[in-house]
């Protein structure tokens, strides 16, 4: 049998593809070598809990948002409820003894940083009036062809000025006050403020604009209906299918080989560019070996764990909490650490995120589920061991007092090393990849355009992070493989059919939260059954 289209993976961005190439009418087969669709992505269960990435806390919902129309014009939006997270501060930072709640509205935001620094008003208008002119520009860069790069200086002065600079230049350039200017950086935590790109923190910036939101349910629903999508239109997504070559034939792309040599042959095939090496198609890059070095790298770290806590009578709700040790903490995440300095022997820098506050149904038996993310050298974990966990825990106790002696089921996940280069290739791809083909004649540090013939790449996280920028990276690549002009022409009309409830007003859309948690009891299919 010939597939109109493989993709390889279904993460986010595959699944993205993947339904809307099956929306254009292509039978479509997506594999994936995990044993569910979503990948490292998706909810996992662990003694009978369910678990949830943070990286599924999204923006752009609201009306007329990208996401949003994403997801009902593939069709999907009737099938999708989202959490909306505490607009009066979806966003908590604790920079030392300091607090301060972001909320919806960046124009309120603004407000309140002007009455907490009145002397740096000025600063803050400067500040985001330039990260908003670079999230416009870099949109109307995204539709420039041909000789019309040439225009770029005349229609994005902006982009051009400050596009391949970090954040700190921002700071440098308007902000006096460290404690704001700690502030300013302390939403980055991917990236210190010395190596965070601009473009992406006018991504993010303008993603979050209008609030933060959880899919009720967690990250399954999502994956479950862009899989039913996918097969409604005819297509297939196959599980535990690991690919292990790209077939092609006079430089054009023509199937795939899985690991146990059962050739798929398709008319075109979509992959990620971090899946093309794997594929024999690309060669790696080779890292300079001076920026991979244990030392340098910084690894991200996860732990969860259910607590027996009435976090709600303590005050918590549904938002987000970032918690650093101090101000130079949030200005330059795990380098004290790396150093030696400034409580390198600790934590200094943590999210953390109760998902049964964010969906009230997720909660059973009176316990609530703690999501935790750190930045931490990677010399350290040999030191730390075993007592990797207690830290995380010790760590969180300043965010959530006696969480250390209520915790249970703590499961701790250790990510790939991210090597202080990385910033560096951040910086240009940040650029190149948010105004598409903007910058198509500079070399990328992995190219997402290949000389292969009907071999399409998607390449996510460089202006943008999460769920929104990889649902957008797939549906790129679904525009070049149908050949159109715009992602969006890969989309139906917005129907408004997604619905969005208050997270911490569960009364209000639960209209029974005892029948709602037996049902969440239920044992989930999975969606590649």
């Amino acid at each position: 049998m010939t597939w109109d289209s493989v993709v390889i993976g279904s993460g986010p961005a595959g699944l993205t593809a993947g339904a809307a190439l099956a929306r254009a009418g292509h039978r479509v087969l997506v594999l994936e070598e995990r044993d569910a669709p979503w990948g490292p992505a998706g909810s996992f269960a662990a003694s009978d809990r369910a678990f949830d990435p943070v990286a599924q806390i999204v923006g752009d919902l609201h009306e007329g948002g990208g996401l949003r129309r994403i997801f009902e014009g593939l069709g999907v939006g009737a099938e999708l409820t989202f959490c909306e997270i505490n607009p009066d501060g979806f966003d908590h930072l604790l920079i030392g003894a300091e607090r301060f709640d972001q909320p919806k509205g960046l124009d309120r935001w603004m407000a309140r940083l002007v009455a907490r620094f009145p002397h740096e008003r000025a600063g803050i208008a400067g500040y985001f009036a330039i990260l908003r002119r670079l999230h416009e520009e870099r949109e109307r860069c995204a539709t420039l062809r041909g000789t019309d790069l040439l225009k770029m200086p005349l229609v994005a002065p902006t982009l051009c000025r400050w596009g391949l600079l970090p954040l700190t230049a921002l700071l440098d350039r308007c902000i006096r006050d460290p404690l704001l200017r700690a502030t300013l950086a302390a939403r980055g935590h991917k990236h210190a403020a010395g190596r965070a790109p601009l473009p992406l923190a006018a991504a993010l910036s303008a993603h979050y604009a209008q609030g933060s939101y959880y899919p009720r349910g967690g990250a399954r629903r999502i994956a479950q209906a862009l899989v039913r999508a996918i097969r409604r239109r005819g297509g297939e997504v196959r599980v535990r299918t690991r690919v292990a070559r790209v077939l092609v034939d006079r430089n054009r792309a023509v199937g795939v080989e899985t690991s146990l040599g059962e050739r798929i042959r398709a008319a075109r095939v979509i992959c990620g560019t971090s899946l093309l090496p794997r594929a024999s198609v690309v060669r790696p890059l080779a890292r300079p070996e001076s920026t991979v070095g244990p030392t340098g790298a910084l690894r991200s770290v996860r732990a969860s764990c259910t607590v027996d806590l009435d976090l709600r009578a303590q005050g918590f709700d549904s938002g987000n909490t970032w918690w650093y040790r101090s101000r130079n903490a949030a200005l330059a995440v795990g380098e004290a650490a790396r150093r030696g300095t400034e409580g390198g022997d600790d934590i200094d820098n943590l999210f953390v995120s109760v998902t049964t506050l964010k969906d009230p149904t997720h909660r059973r038996d009176g316990l609530h589920t703690v999501e935790m993310i750190s930045r931490i050298p990677a010399s350290q974990l040999p030191h730390w061991g075993r007592d990797l966990g207690g830290r995380m825990l010790s760590a969180a106790e300043h965010v959530i007092p006696g969480i250390r002696r209520a915790a249970r089921l703590l499961q701790v996940e250790v990510g790939e090393a991210v090597a202080p280069g990385d910033g560096g290739e951040v910086l240009l791809g940040a650029v190149q990849s948010a105004t598409d083909a903007l910058f198509q004649g500079i070399p990328r540090p992995v190219p997402a355009a290949f000389p292969v013939e009907r071999l399409h790449a998607y390449r996510t996280g460089a202006c943008s992070q999460g769920l929104a920028a990889a649902a957008r990276a797939g549906l790129i690549a679904a525009q070049r493989a149908l050949g159109l002009g715009r992602p969006e022409d890969c989309l139906g009309a917005p129907d408004g059919s997604l619905r969005v409830v208050p997270a911490d007003r569960p009364e209000e859309w639960v209209p029974s939260l005892d029948a709602a948690r037996r049902v969440a009891a239920l044992p989930q299919h999975s969606v590649a059954a």
